[in-house]
This record gives C-alpha cells, sequence and structure tokens, in this order.
C-alpha cells in the first residue's frame, strides 16, 4: 500500500495531552473529514504507538493521533511564525 502524503491537509487542530501522552486530532469540519475519509472508511498506519489515520478509498493520510509519551523529546523555541496547523504551539511561539 502506498499512502499519498502530499495535497491539501484536512483542516483542524493537532494537539498533544501530557496528561494522556496522546495526540488527537479535532477537524475543522467533521463534514470535510467525512468526505477525505469516503465511502469505504478509514483504517490506521501504527507507527509503534503513534497512528496514521488513512482513507481506503484513496490512501490519502488524513491526520496523525494515538499515545506518544514526550519522555525522550527535545525541547526546543520555534524558530519559525506559527501557522494554522500550528496552533496547538502558538503559546510556545
Amino acid at each position: 500500500m502506498e499512502v499519498d502524503l502530499y495535497g491539501t491537509p484536512l483542516a483542524g487542530l493537532l494537539s498533544y495531552s501530557p496528561n494522556d501522552h496522546a495526540f488527537g486530532f479535532e477537524p475543522d469540519d467533521v463534514n470535510q473529514q467525512e468526505v477525505r475519509r469516503g465511502s469505504e472508511g478509514s483504517g490506521s498506519i501504527q507507527i509503534g504507538t503513534l497512528q496514521i489515520e488513512v482513507s481506503v478509498a484513496t490512501n490519502r493520510a488524513l491526520y496523525v493521533w494515538g499515545y506518544h509519551p514526550m519522555g525522550l523529546w527535545e525541547t526546543r523555541g520555534c524558530t519559525r511564525r506559527c501557522s494554522r496547523l500550528d496552533r496547538c504551539c502558538s503559546r510556545a511561539c
């Protein structure tokens, strides 16, 4: 299976919950999420405990979600201006 990682991203908020040690995604428009998912639904590709949600019909990556502890992460300040996709880190920028 070849996953399409290009094209216009699904608009929404990618966030991280330190209490749950997990990423979550909230679409700006649930109807658009359903259109992107397609009539065949979606599945996940798992990398460790992190998952990439993929449309079965189009093989397009939709969003990332799942458990991913911060234990070994490196902390760095933002080096670029925050964009719409960076809303979750806007306090740090």
